[in-house]
């Protein structure tokens, strides 16, 4: 069974000085155990929101589909992810809309969706992201500094650093059919639990005591995927990638 859960540090002030001054701390805090050690490869991000375009009357937002634009090099370094977002109300725990798309084809692709298609979806955020990946015994950790970008570049666009994501990610053992003991589901929802709880203490462990961390504004977001194949456990990696880059959006 796989666990991942991300965790979002926010900056209130959104000053790019601020968050770095944080990821160097939880950066520090990883490293000063023995064991943790450094992957040679780079993460990259590189995330795109459009919005559905406001109707009239006007709806609220959480009402209102969602597009997402996601390329990371963990998930794949060739491929840009497209995942649209229904409203809570309209999903039906249906499977997600995903698509893949050449990864040099984001920004292409985002100024298609939001020219031509106007109509339909207006731009959002941007955010991007160099970072680094370290492996812990069993565990791959993620930390990286979030850049965001709001508006039109061309029309005086606002950068700022909105924080820093911790992916802490870790794989267990698959259930056994013949180890099942009682119900099925009760068994792989106490799995999925005793996953998060491992998670948890980690981010306790190393990053959660740390400069610069407010526990209460800290946002986790977590799956538990047993047995799936590796699309379906790619799709829940990115649909919980982009329910934390999409902020407050």
């Amino acid at each position: 069974m796989h666990h991942s859960s991300i965790f979002f540090v926010p900056t209130p002030t959104g000053n790019p000085d601020a968050t770095a001054k944080t990821l160097a701390t939880l950066t520090e805090s990883l490293t000063s155990h023995p064991a943790a050690y450094p992957q040679d490869t780079p993460l990259t991000l590189h995330y795109r929101l459009l919005r559905s375009t406001p109707t009239d009357p006007p709806k609220p937002p959480e009402t209102l589909p969602q597009h997402h634009l996601l390329s990371l090099s963990s998930i794949s370094p060739e491929k840009t992810f497209c995942h649209v977002q229904k409203p809570t109300s309209e999903s039906n725990n249906t499977s997600p809309t995903i698509i893949a798309i050449p990864v040099s084809s984001l920004d292409s692709h985002a100024s298609f969706l939001t020219g031509p298609m106007g109509a339909l979806w207006t731009p959002g955020h941007s955010i991007k992201a160099t970072g680094e990946t370290y492996i812990l015994g069993e565990t791959t950790i993620q930390l990286a500094a979030l850049t965001q970008q709001r508006g039109d570049a061309s029309h005086g666009a606002q950068t700022l650093s909105p924080g820093v994501v911790v992916c802490i990610g870790m794989q267990n053992e698959d259930v056994d059919p013949e180890d099942i003991i009682g119900d099925e589901a009760s068994m792989k929802r106490e799995l999925a639990d005793g996953g998060k709880a491992q998670i948890r203490a980690l981010w306790d462990q190393f990053f959660s005591e740390c400069a610069g961390v407010n526990k209460n504004e800290v946002k986790e977001v977590n799956i538990g995927i047993e047995g799936m194949s590796e699309k379906t456990t790619r799709n829940a990696l990115i649909k919980m990638w982009c329910e934390v880059l999409k902020l407050r959006g």
